[in-house]
């Protein structure tokens, strides 16, 4: 147990009983109780920069991934249920791969294969995102959040103009395999 959990229970134990004294106090704030609202805040800032702390930016390790990455046969349209989607084996990935293959004009899709991943090595995780301008401009970022195991993907997007085009996309990653219990978050901006 680090020293921040250490603080946080000690100020969940003692800090009623510190208020209350405060809060009995009619016409005069003794020294005492003044120690008290300092250790108080010490506890509520050292808190706080625990839980920006848990937060490490993985990025580095990840690979965005675009469309043109599943092959060229690989272009269908996303069924909703696929909207937020995690990959961890090669049953599921295949699954979704079979759903999205089209035929295109003079190549034969009926045999080609999605791009394979080693998913004992790695996990794909996507969030479709969609919207209208002239423009699409996206910034990601997966930051992993050790105390409670989740990874968040961050995807901020932004549509400029006032033309009439629809942008979609799946904002594809290619992460380190994710560790037993880890779940994703995502959030679009």
């Amino acid at each position: 147990m680090n020293l921040v959990h250490i603080l946080k229970q000690l100020f969940l134990e003692y800090s009623h009983h510190y208020i209350n004294d405060i809060l009995k106090m009619k016409y005069c704030i003794k020294f005492r109780s003044w120690r008290y609202i300092v250790i108080i805040t010490m506890i509520s800032v050292l808190a706080s920069c625990e839980e920006s702390e848990s937060l490490i930016d993985i990025s580095d390790q990840v690979q965005f991934l675009n469309v043109d990455f599943f092959g060229p046969c690989f272009y269908g349209p996303v069924d909703k249920k696929y909207h937020e989607i995690t990959f961890t084996d090669n049953q599921s990935y295949q699954i979704f791969g079979n759903s999205i293959r089209v035929n295109l004009y003079n190549m034969d899709c009926q045999s080609a294969d999605i791009t394979i991943i080693d998913f004992n090595k790695y996990s794909l995780i996507g969030k479709y995102t969609s919207g209208g301008g002239c423009s699409s401009q996206y910034e990601r970022q997966i930051l992993d959040d050790k105390v409670n195991k989740k990874l968040i993907y961050k995807i901020k997007v932004q549509y400029s103009g006032d033309c009439e085009l629809y942008f979609f996309n799946m904002n594809w990653a290619l992460i380190p395999k994710l560790e037993n219990g880890y779940k994703i978050e995502f959030q679009v901006e």
